[in-house]
């Protein structure tokens, strides 16, 4: 249980960076 603990948080917040930093970009070009 511990070894699916410790990929999932990091899998779920690469996921998460990614998307807010296109997500960002996106503003920035529209601002």
């Amino acid at each position: 249980m511990t070894e699916t603990a410790l990929p999932a948080p990091p899998d779920r917040r690469l996921s998460v960076a990614p998307m807010m930093d296109w997500r960002e970009t996106l503003i920035f070009s529209i601002g």
